[in-house]
């Protein structure tokens, strides 16, 4: 009583649930009762049962809309990674070159060129290319699906108070336990490990979008109203652009994260860098696995460098 906190709270046993196939071949619900002689239950299994007996119901009866997502997915993967892995590494490397020194300036493209040539030269060049196709699917939809979250909760009193506490369990809760509900409902491969990593990866986008729609002044506000602008207008030339600092340091934290998630993602089956970093755990390679770290720290480095300049010259 003392030494464990004792289980006050026990609950009879529920139904189990199973979907067999009628004569039609449709799925039914087929409740069994459990035995009568069958010990109770603590809060913990019975709620977690429940939890199980929800997803089952959802895989097999709205599997259609899963699988519809997995699909989008994969066109969507597929068609970045036909330009970052399909394309010929001279070509790929000259446009990210070309991209960084528009964008950021020579010092910053002679740091790209050093990291790439160093993920050339350890033969991490497709894997690189593949992890970054991964990053760049999980952050344009973090980008079109937390902007507009973001413009809510900034400009609406309502979607502040229901976004925050949504935004801070996503926030705190482990990394892992993102992988549960991206297997239940996608099985494994590339799309639930894309999906895992925006649920990481979202929070940031929605909370500096909010916070820069927020600091814009209410005299600013008011001017634009007095000429004449409507509120669509106001948004779209007013408010947002004053808030593209923000933004884009919202966009810059999410591509962290998402590399950040790579080596967790590749836990079911997301490939690229993380891969060999789980197969050197597990194979115990120590040195394999600190270049690969290695190479996955200096992509991050590489995207935030040229964003972070690119904004600053912006401004």
């Amino acid at each position: 009583m003392i030494g464990e906190f004792p289980t006050l709270l026990w609950i009879e046993r529920p139904d189990k649930i199973t979907f067999p196939r009628d004569e039609n071949g449709d799925r039914i619900v087929l409740r069994e009762p459990a035995r009568e002689d069958a010990p109770p239950i603590n809060l913990n299994t019975y709620v977690s049962q429940i939890i199980d007996d929800g997803i089952a119901y959802l895989t097999i009866f709205y599997g259609f809309l899963f699988d519809g997502i997995t699909k989008f997915l994969r066109g969507m993967l597929s068609a970045i990674s036909s330009v970052t892995v399909g394309t010929p590494w001279p070509i790929t490397m000259g446009v990210l070159l070309w991209m960084a020194y528009k964008m950021a300036g020579l010092r910053v493209t002679i740091f790209v060129a050093a990291s790439l040539v160093y993920l050339a030269l350890f033969g991490f060049w497709q894997t690189a290319m593949d992890t970054l196709s991964l990053v760049l699917a999980a952050s344009i939809i973090c980008v079109v699906v937390g902007l507009p979250l973001g413009i809510w909760v900034g400009k609406s009193q309502r979607g502040h108070a229901i976004m925050t506490p949504i935004l801070d369990v996503m926030q705190t809760i482990p990394s892992f336990v993102y992988l549960l509900p991206a297997i239940a409902f996608f099985s494994i491969g590339k799309p639930p490990g894309i999906l895992a990593t925006v649920i990481f990866a979202m929070p940031p986008m929605v909370r500096l979008t909010a916070l820069g729609i927020r600091q814009v002044g209410e005299s600013t506000k008011e001017a634009a109203l007095a000429f004449g602008a409507n509120p669509r207008q106001l948004l779209t030339k007013v408010e947002l652009p004053l808030a593209l600092p923000s933004i884009m340091t919202g966009i810059n934290q999410v591509v962290m994260m998402s590399l950040s998630m790579v080596v967790v993602a590749a836990l079911i089956g997301a490939g690229g860098m993380g891969y060999i970093v789980t197969e050197a755990l597990e194979n115990t390679e120590t040195g394999r696995g600190i270049l690969a770290g290695v190479g996955i720290a200096l992509l991050a480095m590489m995207i935030d460098r040229v964003v972070q300049k690119a904004n600053t010259t912006r401004q």
